[in-house]
């Protein structure tokens, strides 16, 4: 179970997708993981507390002197495996400030191998692939 999706179809195991968006003043990080990169069973299909709480400072903006809101997670079985959705928001005083989108997520979570980021404005995209010894994607 799990190896079937290997041919870089979304639910690989120690692989995750990062979508962030701003409008305005606010950044959105939308994260979609495989429940087992967070060390959680697939089986439960379930957020434990402690994970939880290792939310807050799971993705970082660095700049831009913002404030995150509490993350809000959801579990999806909709494409028959069991999908972590991890969304974060921020409201930032200097938008046009925020330099970097960074992942602290690998140290708390070891089963993170690479994100797949991506940042999308009304003029602008940049991705890349995030890793534990290089977890920063430049937003400028």
């Amino acid at each position: 179970h799990g190896e079937e999706a290997a041919g870089g179809e979304p639910h690989t195991h120690g692989v995750a997708d990062l979508a962030l968006t701003r409008t305005g003043a606010t950044y959105e990080a939308e994260l979609v993981s495989p429940l087992a990169n967070f060390g959680l069973s697939e089986a439960d299909g379930v957020f434990t507390d402690t994970v939880l709480s290792e939310l807050p400072g799971l993705i970082e903006l660095t700049g831009g002197d913002c404030t995150a809101n509490a993350p809000e997670a959801e579990v999806d079985t909709s494409s028959g495996h069991t999908d972590g959705h991890v969304h974060i928001s921020w409201t930032c005083a200097n938008p046009d400030a925020v330099s970097a989108l960074r992942f602290p997520g690998f140290s708390a979570f070891s089963g993170f191998e690479r994100v797949n980021a991506v940042f999308l404005t009304d003029t602008a995209q940049k991705a890349g692939d995030l890793t534990p010894s290089a977890s920063e994607l430049s937003l400028k």
